[in-house]
């Protein structure tokens, strides 16, 4: 009796030192050049104890937090918005701003925001083809065709090979297509067009520390992988 006593004393011991030692679960899902790979390890290495998973398509982020909803998800929060059981937690912002503006890049010649209407235009996809068209009316009075790609480079191709007039892109695209490219690309502003920087939101139920922590504990390299950002 005295020997069943003590088996059943570490069993529970055990499994309630495994519970405390057990894995946060974090999603990252942010449009970026960044092999989604290289992403989830940068973030796994700030926070030890953290189970990151980095997605490279919107389609996959979808199904994964579909099949088994995370503790955090590190994204935009157009995307959170559309998520049921998340909230904002700890958002990122990019010199001093929370919001980040969007432009026009298009090859030699400029497009006029107010006259896109039947132009074909290029955006990476982070909210599936009803939330991003919903996305991009809000932008211009009449909006355009709009062609979405799952990668940040998959953009290009769309310039160079004519299939569009132009591309949607932030601040830190634009420089990252001037730096890879030769075409002789314009940038337009589109006033009062733009989207969220990145943030941390956690499930409802949850509190997620370590998530949090791991933010905290990143260095300068792997804030420049997610947009340059600084924690709020």
């Amino acid at each position: 009796m005295t020997v069943w006593v003590v088996i059943t004393a570490f069993f529970l011991g055990w499994v309630g030192g495994a519970k405390a030692q057990a894995s946060e679960s974090l999603f990252v899902f942010f449009p970026t050049t960044v092999r989604p790979h290289i992403l989830q390890k940068e973030i796994s290495s700030s926070g030890p104890g953290l189970d990151v998973t980095a997605f490279g398509s919107f389609a996959d982020f979808e199904d994964g937090v579909k099949a088994k909803p995370p503790d955090a998800i590190l994204s935009l929060p157009e995307v959170i918005a559309n998520l049921e059981g998340y909230r904002v937690t700890v958002i990122g912002k990019r010199k001093g701003e929370s919001q980040e503006p969007f432009f026009i890049m298009s090859v030699e010649k400029a497009l006029d925001p107010t006259q896109i209407a039947g132009s074909k235009i290029g955006m990476v996809d982070f909210l599936g083809r009803k939330g991003m068209q919903k996305f991009v009316a809000g932008m211009f009075p009449s909006a355009p065709t709009l062609k979405t790609v799952a990668k940040v480079e998959d953009l290009l191709p769309l310039l160079t090979f004519g299939m569009a007039s132009g591309i949607l892109v932030t601040q830190a695209q634009v420089d990252y297509f001037r730096g890879v490219s030769q075409l002789k690309f314009v940038v337009t502003p589109i006033p009062g067009a733009g989207a969220g920087t990145i943030c941390l939101a956690i499930r409802k139920g949850a509190e997620a520390p370590k998530a949090i922590q791991a933010l905290k504990a990143m260095d300068a390299e792997v804030r420049k992988l997610l947009g340059d950002v600084k924690w709020d």
